[in-house]
């Protein structure tokens, strides 16, 4: 995988958290959907400490994903 686009409606800290590989792929982009995925948006970027991560809060309320290698 050179590149991981989601968009799961509120299951991507508990998705990417199980997903034991995630610092193998380079390039991550998607939509966080704080308010319903049971994690704030510092606990989900720290699933990648070693990508370089940018959010965007999006006018409506949710925030804009990018992480890379």
């Amino acid at each position: 995988v050179d590149l991981l686009k989601f968009d799961i409606e509120g299951v991507e800290h508990s998705v990417l958290a199980a997903y034991r590989r995630r610092e193998q792929i380079p390039v991550l982009v998607g939509e966080v959907h704080q308010s319903s995925m049971g994690a704030s948006v510092a606990e989900f970027t720290g699933l990648f400490p070693n990508h370089r991560v940018e959010i965007d809060r999006l006018p409506n309320g949710e925030h804009a994903f990018r992480a890379w290698r």
